[in-house]
């Protein structure tokens, strides 16, 4: 690397490194996840090729996308190696939200974080960009290189399949978690007995 491009880069990230940084956590719900997802855009950006950089029109538009994917891409290799992450998945809630609701909050993120990795990369990429993002279907279309009707098209798939998933019973875990309810109940039940 030669000092030009490094400085490049440097400019790059501390304009949009706090975008790209939001934007993974967003996704990932791991703030030390998402800081390696933003090293791995900027470093991305190193290997670019000059003809590459000069094409690009609209920066934060490219690392908005850069960051989806890359968090994107750490979910499904966090569902194919789960021991492998050992890193908890983190929904940060108001400090006034009881334990209940910050459980609930959780549960209900991985859940949707899980179906994510479901949809195929493409999909999935749409669906963060239009609803963790809030782009519209002609900024997606534009950052995208696709129509603005197979923004739609692929979202309207996104959401039936995402639908169909969330109607679809959870994978029951063994873990003491889930035994836990059940632990607490019996000792709920034998103190009423006494």
């Amino acid at each position: 690397m030669d000092a030009p491009e490094t400085a490049w880069v440097a400019g790059l990230a501390e304009e949009y490194g706090r975008m790209v940084l939001t934007t993974a956590r967003r996704i990932l719900g791991d703030p030390a996840g998402a800081e390696d997802a933003q090293q791995t855009v900027f470093l991305e950006l190193l290997r670019m090729k000059p003809a590459q950089r000069q094409a690009v029109r609209e920066w934060a538009a490219l690392l908005r996308v850069m960051a989806t994917r890359t968090a994107l891409d750490q979910l499904r290799r966090r569902s194919r190696h789960p021991a492998e992450s050992g890193i908890p998945e983190q929904v940060t809630a108001p400090r006034e939200d009881g334990p209940e609701f910050r459980l609930a909050r959780k549960q209900r993120a991985d859940r949707l974080r899980s179906m994510l990795r479901r949809l195929s990369p493409k999909d999935a990429r749409i669906f963060a960009l239009r609803y963790f993002e809030d782009l519209t279907y002609d900024q997606i279309a534009e950052v995208l290189q696709i129509s603005e009707s197979s923004v739609g098209v692929r979202l309207h798939r996104a959401r039936k399949k995402l639908e169909v998933l969330a109607l679809a019973p959870e994978p029951k875990s063994k873990g003491i978690l889930n035994a836990w309810p059940r632990l607490f109940r019996k000792k709920e039940e034998s103190h009423v007995e006494g």
